[in-house]
């Protein structure tokens, strides 16, 4: 198991039952004690405290349906909006939240909540997800400061994706079905 060199975050206050419903009585990891929230670079991030086999499950996004009126109404310190349709939202929580994005992402969503690693993770790795692979809203866009070389310097919708990206995700199965929905009525090819 690894130690983490930084001190690990306790449970959020406002999260109550989060360690009985998973099953684990320790509040310094997470679920299994895979994870941890820990110090980074952009931040706080999501780490691995085991190992992580390609394409494992590190968590399932979870929380409550929010449309993307609520998601405003929220506001952007109290939103943690997951676009999971075309205006339906995962609020989610801790730790999922605090999964950092990278254009060069060390994990991608399947099945529309998994969080699948999509190379061996180490103990000690942070958590990276491509935010523009669950997004297509034409409202929300960020800064990106992953400091990737590969950066492409801004987080946008799937469509902002240079086309040859958009098709890598694609045929990885990484891209939430809402988008492949809306692809398909656009008349993009099918890549299953």
């Amino acid at each position: 198991m690894y130690e983490s060199p930084s001190p690990l975050l306790p449970l959020p206050q406002d999260q109550p039952g989060f360690l009985e419903c998973h099953g684990h009585p320790d509040p310094l990891l997470i679920g299994d004690g895979g994870l941890f929230v820990a110090s980074s670079p952009l931040g706080l991030g999501l780490f691995a405290a085991r190992s992580f086999a390609e394409g494992e499950t590190i968590l399932v996004f979870n929380g409550a349906l929010l449309t993307l009126e609520q998601v405003i109404a929220k506001g952007d310190d109290q939103a943690n909006p997951l676009q999971v349709d075309d205006q339906l939202y995962l609020d989610i929580g801790y730790p999922a939240v605090y999964a950092n994005h990278s254009c060069r992402p060390n994990t991608g969503i399947r099945d529309d909540v998994r969080l699948v690693a999509l190379e061996p993770i180490s103990p000690g790795q942070e958590i990276f997800w491509d935010y523009s692979t669950s997004m297509w809203e034409d409202y929300w866009v960020m800064d990106c400061q992953c400091g990737e070389p590969c950066c492409r310097r801004q987080i946008g919708d799937f469509p902002s994706l240079p086309t040859w990206q958009q098709w890598e995700y694609l045929s990885r199965g990484l891209v939430l079905q809402f988008i492949r929905r809306r692809l398909e009525e656009r008349g993009a090819p099918d890549l299953d």
